[in-house]
Formats: C-alpha cells, structure tokens, sequence
C-alpha cells in the first residue's frame, strides 16, 4: 500500500468482525463487502506522506488483532 507501482486489489477476510480493521477507513473505503469480507482498490496515486506515523503506530493493533473475551 505504502509503495505500490500499479492498481492493486486488497481483501479483508472477517473485516466486518473486526473492528480494529476499520482503521484503514483513515485511508481508503472499502468498495464492496461480501459477507464478512471487504474488498478495496488501492492505486499508486494515494499519498501517504501524511499517514507514515499514524501507519506504522497502527500497524500492531490492526495485524496482531486480539479474539474477543
């Protein structure tokens, strides 16, 4: 997302669960959900020089996401 060269397609698997996932909505909308999964388009033309801090703080609570209690 961060360096990409051409248009690239990214999915979600259980996003709508997963509430911590939300975050990239900073970011990029999802284009279309199916079922609990979402799908987003992203293209080299998104800036992300703004994002780089909140990108890397964020990266731990989205990739490490914990099960409910």
């Amino acid at each position: 997302m961060l360096r990409i060269t051409r248009p690239v397609t990214v999915l979600f698997d259980d996003y709508l669960d997963r509430r911590n996932y939300h975050k990239v909505e900073r970011l990029i909308e999802p284009v279309e959900t199916i079922g609990r999964m979402a799908r987003f388009e992203l293209t080299p033309s998104l800036d992300m020089s703004k994002h780089w801090g909140w990108a890397i703080g964020s990266f731990s609570d989205i990739a490490f996401a914990r099960r409910k209690t």
